[in-house]
């Protein structure tokens, strides 16, 4: 950053939930913490999203955090495999393609597929343009850059239907 700027350094972010309401708090560097929002409105449905980039992985959550969805977060495959494995009621998973690990976001949306047969799948990416005879059955593309809003759109019809995994 230049000097003479404003500088925040941004050290975490997440969300805390408790009975009837959602909080978010953003912590930074040297203000403190601030809550940005507290509300008492029900979630959504659970979204799992798996994306490299930590800034586009936190302006999607946060759009779909602000849109009601109860939101997970993880960097590549493996970390979304666990998040899964520990936590039964994600009802769909927005991946990334192209992202480090031992499989790419294709693959992960194969093997979700094949293990949690309910869950509903979305696949983005900037770099190829994917072929429905690709996706899962079921699944849905979006190419980078997307639309927030018809991200949203998609999720919300997609989780209407989706039961919730066991």
């Amino acid at each position: 950053l230049q000097r003479g700027k404003v500088r925040y350094l941004l050290l975490t972010l997440w969300e805390a939930l408790s009975v009837g309401s959602r909080v978010r708090w953003i912590v930074v560097w040297p203000v403190g913490v601030v809550v940005l929002q507290v509300g008492a409105y029900p979630m959504l449905s659970q979204v799992l999203v798996v994306e490299d980039e930590p800034i586009v992985r936190m302006v999607i959550a946060l759009h779909l955090f602000d849109e009601g969805f109860d939101v997970l977060e993880a960097a590549n495959a493996d970390e979304a495999i666990a998040l899964l494995e520990q936590n039964g009621s994600v009802h769909l998973v927005f991946t990334d393609i192209d992202m480090p690990g031992s499989m790419d976001g294709l693959k992960l949306a194969d093997y979700v597929r094949t293990r949690w047969p309910p869950i509903r799948i979305i696949v983005t990416s900037g770099k190829r343009l994917v072929e429905i005879t690709e996706l899962p059955d079921g699944g849905m593309f979006f190419a980078k850059p997307y639309q927030l809003d018809a991200v949203t759109t998609a999720m919300r019809e997609l989780t209407a239907s989706a039961p919730p995994t066991l």
